[in-house]
């Protein structure tokens, strides 16, 4: 999925007044957190997206959890419209897409570097 999909995926479920500006911010925060997610997992860079960022970037979640970015904004544009049921109906749903995604993620990326712990006398 793309920047500009999922901005125009989002307008079509939830039509809204906020500024493309801040949409592409909340879709930043969510592609920051995913990437700070696979640290320990995989190489992963990430730079923030902003208003001069190409709307045909790719996004970093894959189908068919990208659905977290649609969650996402709606949780925000509820947040800052003071519409707390809803918001907080939006963050369960947002809640439950990430965990998938998290499940996912520790079934397909093995840790890169697994700790050590001291067990007794020896080392595990």
């Amino acid at each position: 999925m793309t920047l500009e999909q999922a901005v125009a995926l989002f307008d079509a479920a939830c039509p809204n007044t906020a500024p493309l500006a801040l949409k592409v911010r909340w879709i930043s925060e969510v592609d920051a957190l995913f990437a700070a997610s696979l640290t320990s997992r995989a190489d992963v860079s990430f730079d923030e997206y902003d208003e001069t960022t190409p709307a045909d970037t790719d996004l970093l979640i894959p189908a068919p959890h990208d659905v977290v970015y649609g969650h996402y904004l709606a949780m925000q544009i509820y947040r800052s419209l003071g519409e707390t049921v809803r918001a907080n109906n939006a963050a369960e749903r947002f809640n439950a897409a990430w965990y998938e995604l998290q499940n996912r993620v520790s079934r397909e990326f093995p840790v890169l570097h697994a700790a050590k712990w001291k067990v007794g006398d020896g080392h595990v």
